[in-house]
């Protein structure tokens, strides 16, 4: 989920472009938590189970799952009007670091570097779904799949598409 935070407003469009901000009050922490910046984060939003793990289904209706919801923000698009999609990675990262304090609704997430396949590994023994590899000197590609992000799936899952005709 992208939100876009300036002069104390948090916007948070759906991948259709429709304003749902509306539906996680919560998140309005955001722009507290950025202060005076301007900035467009990507992240994604979800809700934790008491054992911290994430959990899609609890997402569906937050508020009576009992469940805790948090955005992971893992990228800064653009800061103070600039556009940072060009640059690497680990270098929008570093921004990102330093204008995200702490908060109990709003987590960084950061880059694990050279420890990628014990990443994995711990990932796979908690039980969940996967990680994202992403090269730390790669550009956000904004709109489509790059060979510089990889999703990695913990268990294999058959995928298949369901077709009929008369």
């Amino acid at each position: 989920a992208f939100a876009s935070v300036g002069a104390g407003v948090v916007t948070i469009p759906s991948r259709t472009g429709r304003d749902i901000t509306a539906s996680y009050p919560e998140l309005q922490a955001l722009a507290s938590a950025v202060g005076e910046h301007q900035v467009m984060l990507d992240g994604e939003i979800v809700v934790a189970d008491k054992q911290g793990r994430s959990d899609f289904q609890m997402l569906q209706h937050y508020q009576d799952s009992g469940g805790h919801l948090l955005y992971y923000v893992f990228d800064l698009l653009y800061f103070q009007g600039h556009d940072l999609t060009g640059l690497p990675l680990v270098r929008r990262k570093e921004v990102l670091k330093k204008i995200l304090p702490p908060s109990p609704k709003i987590r960084f997430s950061d880059h694990v570097v050279k420890e990628g396949v014990l990443f994995y590994q711990v990932s796979k023994e908690k039980g969940l779904e996967g990680i994202i590899a992403k090269h730390a000197q790669s550009a956000y590609e904004t709109g489509r799949r790059s060979r510089q992000w990889l999703k990695v799936k913990t268990r294999l899952t058959p995928e298949g598409g369901i077709a009929g005709f008369t």
